[in-house]
């Protein structure tokens, strides 16, 4: 069986991304369970306004041309906004921001990627490649 890797440090981080997103933009965002894929559906009067999935990287916007995301969690998360009729938000914390991304109705390229430092095989997989130009800043460093 494969390792979760999310614990109390990634899900703190996580959490104090979704806050500062929150205060910015005036909702509330509730955790999904693990199952769901997603890490939160965006409320704004009780009424479920969009899923949004958080990830947080020790990096820049401009370090790479492009930020990637799981095809797993692309493909899952625009199911989501087929069935929902809502937007499929990315939201990524960096080192000079927190930026997101809707990820909707777009098409990006595909390539093998991801993580190598873990000695995990699965960490290497499908993702998709998102241009650092689509992104837009909600708040600058934090």
């Amino acid at each position: 069986m494969r390792p979760i890797y999310e614990n109390s440090e990634t899900k703190a981080i996580e959490r104090k991304i979704a806050d500062v997103v929150c205060k910015a933009l005036g909702v509330e965002m509730v955790k999904l369970p693990m199952s769901y894929q997603i890490d939160f559906v965006v409320l704004r009067d009780g009424v479920i306004k969009s899923v949004l999935e958080v990830k947080q990287r020790d990096i820049n916007l401009t370090t790479y041309p492009t930020i990637i995301l799981s095809m797993h969690k692309y493909m899952f998360g625009k199911k989501l906004h087929e069935e929902m009729g809502v937007p499929f938000i990315f939201v990524i914390g960096l080192k000079n921001g927190i930026f997101w991304v809707d990820l909707s109705d777009k098409k990006y390229p595909v390539a093998l990627g991801g993580r190598t430092d873990r000695g995990d095989d699965q960490d290497v997989e499908l993702v998709i490649q998102i241009p650092t130009s689509d992104f837009k800043e909600i708040v600058a460093a934090i």
